[in-house]
């Protein structure tokens, strides 16, 4: 995803086509909080956990993951707290542009599934992105009611962001790696055979995940903001 990004900013400043350069523009804008703030999480979590696999010996400074966990910690905090990226997404980047951006993602994941023909995961993906379109969706009617409905959904809708762009890659990745297998393989069967593990790993751990935040968002924000001060 980040390399995705990375290829997009070349385009917006080196492609020829103007019309080229605005579009991969609109995806660099949109997608840089999502590559920070999701990344840089999902970083953190990977670090924690190897911390307690290794029970108290990995909280001591006889073994080098405490430093890893403390130094992955900081990466959620600098250049924009991830809780801000989330922010800078719902509340600026929907909007910016008379609002393309999200039109110009959608339109590119889509293109990407549509590459080579069907796939094993295919529906999924496409069911993450009918999800995503649902969410942008009702936020845009609710938040023009109130703007406090987009600020509670701006996490999530992150990561919805982030585990639909995932979903589009995997099936991607899948494709690529059946093809290479079938027609022309450079690398061992076992290399092939991991890029399908993964790709089923993804979408029975992470894309259950999409239809949370969905539902997350959906619900209000009734549950964080109806507190009165005398009940904490």
């Amino acid at each position: 995803m980040a390399y995705w990004v990375g290829k997009q900013l070349d385009i917006s400043l080196k492609d020829p086509d103007p019309k080229k350069r605005d579009l991969a523009d609109d995806l660099v804008q949109l997608m840089t909080p999502i590559v920070k703030a999701y990344l840089t999480d999902e970083g953190y979590q990977s670090i924690d956990q190897g911390l307690q696999l290794m029970g108290g010996a990995g909280f001591t400074r006889e073994w080098g993951i405490e430093q890893l966990v403390r130094d992955s910690r900081i990466s959620r905090i600098y250049e924009g707290t991830n809780g801000i990226q989330s922010l800078d997404l719902a509340g600026r980047k929907l909007l910016i542009k008379g609002g393309r951006l999200p039109q110009t993602y959608l339109q590119a994941m889509n293109e990407m599934l549509g590459e080579g023909g069907e796939a094993k995961y295919i529906d999924k993906a496409r069911e993450a992105l009918k999800t995503l379109e649902g969410v942008l969706s009702w936020i845009g009617n609710n938040a023009l009611q109130d703007p406090e409905e987009a600020t509670q959904a701006a996490t999530p809708l992150l990561k919805l962001f982030a585990l639909t762009t995932l979903s589009v890659f995997w099936v991607k990745l899948d494709r690529v790696a059946k093809e290479a297998e079938t027609n022309s393989p450079q690398y061992s069967a076992s290399f092939y055979q991991a890029k399908h593990k993964a790709a089923e790993h993804f979408f029975r751990y992470f894309h259950p995940q999409i239809q949370m935040h969905a539902e997350d968002i959906q619900a209000g924000k009734a549950s964080i903001m109806s507190w009165d001060i005398s009940e904490f």
